[in-house]
């Protein structure tokens, strides 16, 4: 039998989830990240759901001002168990699928080591347009990152 598989926005409750999915964020900074985006009208965030478990997490944040035809994604992640199944793909596209008319470029970056996650983009749509060094803080260490971009609408 196939896997159900819901990508839907992200609900109140949401939190416990969320920090199962990010274990390293600490105290109560799930709900912190759950009340911000559903408050704001700016950030989204994209669950993949299976059998009541969140199994899947991305965020979108529009641009304001003069970037606002700029959306950037944000923290795609996939529990290990459930990677090479679509599940990536399916929260890209979910959030690509849901950006306003006035979006005309998403920008991610991405840990230059990451090559699958680096493939999906490509194979999505996403271009190299840049390359930051240090660009994140990993496990304490600062790792490199590709800069992709998507035109879209």
């Amino acid at each position: 039998m196939t896997e159900q598989i819901e990508i839907r926005e992200i609900k109140k409750n949401d939190a416990i989830g969320l920090s199962k999915l990010f274990p390293h964020w600490k105290g109560n900074l799930a709900e912190k990240k759950t009340k911000k985006t559903l408050k704001s009208k700016r950030e989204k965030r994209f669950f993949a759901v299976s059998n009541n478990q969140l199994i899947g997490h991305i965020k979108s944040v529009l641009g304001t001002g003069r970037h606002k035809h700029l959306a950037e994604l944000f923290s795609l992640i996939v529990a290990p168990e459930k990677r090479g199944k679509g599940i990536g793909r399916k929260l890209i596209e979910r959030a690509l699928k849901e950006m306003p008319a006035q979006i005309k470029i998403v920008v991610f970056q991405v840990q230059a080591d990451n090559k699958p996650a680096i493939e999906l983009y490509r194979k999505i749509g996403f271009e190299q347009y840049g390359f930051l060094e240090k660009g994140s803080m990993v496990d304490g260490k600062l790792v490199d990152n590709i800069l992709m971009k998507k035109e879209i609408n």
